[in-house]
């Protein structure tokens, strides 16, 4: 039998991920929630612009198959949410992280605990246009490392990490400005997103310890 002869290795289908960390409603109360979200379908679309112009520019490099953009987030109240609903409103994928098997992290998400209404059906209607989802193992008797866990799930996950903040340092295991910081570190390009209305942004490169000297509504180009 005569095998093919292959000219050149197979070609990789253009895959790129986009990461979310930010507030859950409670720490949004200066936000525009739906400015907030249209700010992020506004990152999304201009990423998604950017990713088929290198795939155009690149086509040689790829696979036949049409570029895939792949949003991650944990679902959680607030941000999560906001950026799932507007990724699948774009066309991306959406690839979920959870903190603790599914039955556990819906625990969050009902009375008292909720801050959204209707919080459980809205994280099961989004988690079922999930294209992956994966549970993590975290347990309630260290809440804080379970949620700082499947952050840094999220930011291994990501080309782009996208985060809303306050600016606000509150030094919590698990929380926003530590994954924001993780990422800073690591070099994962950081788009920050002003959770103050009109929800400015600005592409971030150094770690940023305090709010001092930064004002809201500071904004920034996407770089071509």
């Amino acid at each position: 039998m005569t095998l093919p002869v292959l000219i050149s290795p197979p070609k990789v289908s253009l895959v790129f991920r986009i990461g979310v960390v930010g507030h859950r409603p409670n720490r949004l109360k200066h936000a525009d929630h739906d400015l907030l979200a249209a700010r992020l379908r506004e990152l999304i679309a201009a990423v998604q612009q950017e990713v088929t112009d290198n795939y155009t520019a690149h086509r040689t490099l790829y696979s036949d198959a049409a570029p895939v953009i792949r949003a991650i987030s944990p679902l959680a109240e607030g941000v999560d949410r906001l950026f799932a609903e507007q990724a699948l409103a774009t066309g991306c994928e959406l690839g979920v992280i959870l903190p603790f098997p599914r039955a556990e992290f819906e625990q969050d998400f009902q009375p008292p605990a909720a801050l959204e209404p209707d919080s459980p059906d809205r994280f099961r209607r989004l988690i079922s246009k999930a294209r992956t989802v994966f549970e993590l193992d975290g347990s309630r008797d260290d809440s804080p490392r379970a949620y700082h866990n499947a952050g840094t799930v999220v930011l291994n996950q990501s080309d782009l990490l996208i985060v809303v903040w306050d600016g606000e340092r509150k030094n919590q295991r698990g929380g926003t400005e530590e994954t924001f910081d993780d990422a800073i570190e690591r070099g994962v390009p950081v788009i920050w997103i002003d959770a103050y209305a009109p929800h400015h942004w600005r592409i971030v490169t150094q770690p940023i310890r305090q709010l001092e000297g930064i004002s809201h509504g500071q904004q920034a180009a996407l770089p071509k």
